[in-house]
C-alpha cells in the first residue's frame, strides 16, 4: 500500500531498482538436431545393429509387438534420456541441441489461465497432437511496461499463456540432480525465460535445470473481497504461488524423461524468488516436491500481509476501474484487457504480494522454525554484501532526520535507532547508511536468524556474497540480485555489467556454480566444490564470505544483527 515513508517508498515500489539487475531478456537457442526417442508399448522385443553413420553409436532398432512392426531410432545405455525430443505427458516436444546440453523452451505446465481463468487456480495443460516446437523462448507473464527499469534492459515479450517451464538438461545422464529457478522481481515483474536465467552453464556440471514463469502483480496476487466469499473451498490468493506447486507436480510427473531424478529436486530462487522458496517450506501442498532449498536474498521468511490488507488494496485497484460497482468485480476484472489492469494497478499505487490465507500460508516458514516444524530439507540460506544500495539509487538528499525516521519506524525506539546508527561509518553519507540499514534489517539479519533457527530442524549452510564485479553497475557494489551473474554464467545478459568474466569474476562464478550444483547433488556444498563450508548452528555460526579466496566468519554485519535483534525482539 502507497505510504509517505521514504523507507516504504523505496522499498516497496522497487521500480527504479529492478531494472538493474533482473534484466529479463528472452533467450536464444542454437538449432540441433537428435535422434528421436520413442516409448515402446509393453511386450515390444528389440533387435539392434550398429549403424556406423549415426552419431555416437546410434543403433537402428526394429521393434515389434505381436500386432505391429515399426523402426524407430534410439540411443544406447546411459544416453536414452534426454534426446532433444521427449515425450511429456502431455505431449512430444523438440529441444534444440548446442554441444552437450539440450534446451526445451516454453513446455506448458498448466493451462493458459484465459477464457474466465485469469483469477483461477492453475488448471492442468491441454495435451496436444503431434511434436511440440520447444525451440524458442515463451513470454513473460503480464508485468508493468513503459516504467523505468525499460531504461535498463527492453521489456520483454508479454503474454497471459505464460505458465510455462524451460528445462536445460545433458545430452547424455539419467537420474541427475533437478534444480528448480524460481525467479525475483517483487512479484511483479520478471520472467524464467530470461536469458540471464538460462541454465546451460549449471547443466554443464550435470545437473538439470528447469526454470518457471508464474503470475504476476494483481493477476498472481490480488485479492477482492467477493473472490474471498465466492472461492467455495478453492485457494483465492497467492496464485503465483499455486502456479509454482504446479510447476513442482509437472516436475515430479515428467522430469524423469529430461534425465532428472524427481527423487532429488533442488529449490532455489532470488528475491522474491527466494521468498517463494520459503512459502514452500511452510505449505503443505508443497510438502514432498522438493528435497534442498536453496535461499538468495530472500531475507528471513515471514513476509506476509493479512487477507484483510489484501482486500484492501484490491479495493484500491477496483476504484481505477469500472469494476468497483460491478455485481462480480472480479468476473468483471476477468474481461477487462491486460493492459487496462496494469494501469489500473500502477494508478492504485500498490504492488501486491504474499497473502497469510490460512490456506496455502497458513504460518511463515520462520514461524515454523521458531517451533520446530520447519519441512526439515537442508538449506543454503545467504545474501550479498550490499543488498540495500539497489533501494537507495534516489536517497542522495535523504537528511539527518529523515534517515533516522527510517530507522525509528522499523526498530521502534528511539534510543535503539540512535545505537544502531552509531554503528555505521560516521564519514558515510545518509544514502550509504540506509543503504546498509537495508542490508541488515531487511536481507541479511533476517536470514541469519532463520538460519539459526532453521537449524534445529535440519542441517543448514550460510554463505554473503562480498565480491563485486569491477566492471558492475555504478557503486551499487554485491546488490541485490547481483549473485545471478555469478552463479549463471551469463555475464552479457546482464544490463549493466561487462559482457564478459575478468579473471576473478571467473574464478567466483566457478566457485558459485561448484557450491550450488554440488549441494544440489549431495546436500552439502563443500563436498566438492573444495571450500572449508561446515554447517551452520547456534554455538558454531559459520558464514561463507563468497569473494576470490572464500572465507570463513563467526558473524556477519559487524554486530549491527545483534542490536537489532534485542531492538525488534
Amino acid at each position: 500500500m502507497a505510504s509517505s515513508s521514504i523507507l516504504s517508498r523505496l522499498f516497496g515500489a522497487r521500480r527504479l531498482a529492478l531494472g538493474i539487475v533482473l534484466c529479463l531478456l528472452a533467450a536464444g537457442c542454437a538449432a540441433d538436431t537428435e535422434p528421436e526417442l520413442f516409448l515402446l508399448p509393453a511386450g515390444t522385443t528389440t533387435t539392434s545393429t550398429p549403424d556406423p553413420s549415426a552419431d555416437d553409436g546410434v543403433a537402428t532398432t526394429t521393434t515389434s509387438t505381436t500386432t505391429t512392426t515399426s523402426t524407430s531410432t534410439t540411443v544406447p545405455p546411459g544416453r536414452s534420456r534426454p534426446a532433444n525430443r521427449v515425450q511429456t505427458e502431455n505431449g512430444e516436444v523438440r529441444g534444440d541441441r548446442t554441444g552437450n546440453i539440450v534446451s526445451f523452451r516454453a513446455i506448458p505446465y498448466a493451462a493458459a489461465p484465459v477464457l474466465g481463468r485469469r483469477f483461477k487456480s492453475p488448471q492442468p495443460p491441454e495435451p496436444w497432437d503431434g511434436q511440440r516446437d520447444a525451440t524458442e523462448p515463451g513470454p513473460a507473464c503480464p508485468q508493468p511496461r513503459g516504467n523505468v527499469e525499460a531504461q535498463f534492459f527492453p521489456v520483454p515479450r508479454q503474454d497471459e499463456d505464460c505458465l510455462t517451464v524451460d528445462v536445460i538438461t545433458p545430452r547424455t545422464g539419467d537420474d541427475l540432480p533437478v534444480m528448480v529457478w524460481l525467479h525475483g522481481g517483487d512479484f511483479e515483474a520478471g520472467s524464467g525465460a530470461s536469458s540471464a536465467f538460462d541454465g546451460a552453464a549449471l547443466a554443464r556440471r550435470d545437473v538439470v535445470v528447469v526454470s518457471v514463469n508464474y503470475r504476476l502483480g494483481a493477476i498472481g496476487f490480488m485479492v477482492t473481497g467477493d473472490l474471498a466469499r465466492a472461492s467455495e473451498g478453492e485457494t483465492f490468493a497467492n496464485r503465483g504461488i499455486q502456479d509454482q506447486v504446479a510447476a513442482l507436480k509437472w516436475v515430479e510427473t515428467n522430469i524423469r524423461r529430461f534425465g532428472g531424478d524427481p527423487d532429488n529436486v533442488t529449490l532455489f530462487g532470488s528475491g522474491a524468488g527466494a521468498e517463494s522458496v520459503c512459502v514452500h517450506l511452510a505449505a503443505e501442498a508443497s510438502a514432498g516436491l522438493f528435497d534442498r532449498a536453496i535461499l538468495q536474498g530472500g531475507g528471513g521468511c515471514g513476509a506476509t500481509q493479512s487477507v484483510e490488507e489484501a482486500i484492501g488494496q484490491g479495493a484500491a485497484l477496483l476504484a481505477q476501474t469500472d469494476c468497483e460497482s460491478s455485481a462480480s468485480p472480479i468476473d468483471c476484472l476477468g474481461l477487462i484487457g491486460v493492459e487496462a489492469l496494469l494501469e489500473a494497478t500502477a494508478a492504485s499505487g500498490n504492488t501486491f504480494g504474499l497473502v497469510a490465507d490460512n490456506d496455502l500460508i497458513t504460518r511463515s516458514a520462520v514461524s515454523l522454525a521458531s517451533t520446530d516444524d520447519l519441512n526439515a530439507v537442508p538449506l543454503m540460506v545467504g545474501s550479498n554484501a550490499d543488498e540495500g544500495t539497489l533501494f537507495t539509487l534516489d536517497a542522495d538528499d535523504l537528511t539527518d532526520e529523515e534517515l533516522r525516521e527510517q530507522v525509528i519506524d522499523v526498530v521502534g525506539g528511539e534510543q535503539e535507532a540512535d545505537l544502531l546508527l552509531s554503528q555505521y561509518p560516521q564519514d558515510a553519507s545518509n544514502a550509504e547508511k540506509l543503504a546498509d540499514f537495508i542490508t541488515d534489517s531487511k536481507y541479511t539479519c533476517p536470514a541469519g536468524r532463520f538460519a539459526l533457527l532453521a537449524s534445529d530442524d535440519t542441517t543448514i549452510y550460510s554463505y554473503q556474497l562480498n565480491h563485486a564485479s569491477a566492471d558492475g553497475p555504478g557503486e551499487l557494489g554485491a546488490t541485490h540480485g547481483s549473485e545471478q551473474y555469478f552463479l549463471f554464467g551469463n555475464p552479457s545478459s546482464m544490463i549493466g555489467f561487462a559482457d564478459e568474466y575478468d579473471d576473478i569474476d571467473q574464478s567466483v562464478s566457478n566457485f558459485m556454480q561448484q557450491a550450488w550444483t554440488t549441494f544440489a547433488r549431495t546436500g552439502s556444498p563443500a563436498s566438492e566444490s573444495g571450500a572449508d563450508w561446515p554447517p551452520f548452528f547456534e554455538g558454531a555460526e559459520a558464514h561463507l564470505l563468497i569473494g576470490p579466496e572464500p572465507t570463513l566468519s563467526p558473524e556477519l554485519q559487524e554486530g549491527r544483527c545483534a542490536i537489532l535483534a534485542s531492538a525488534t525482539g
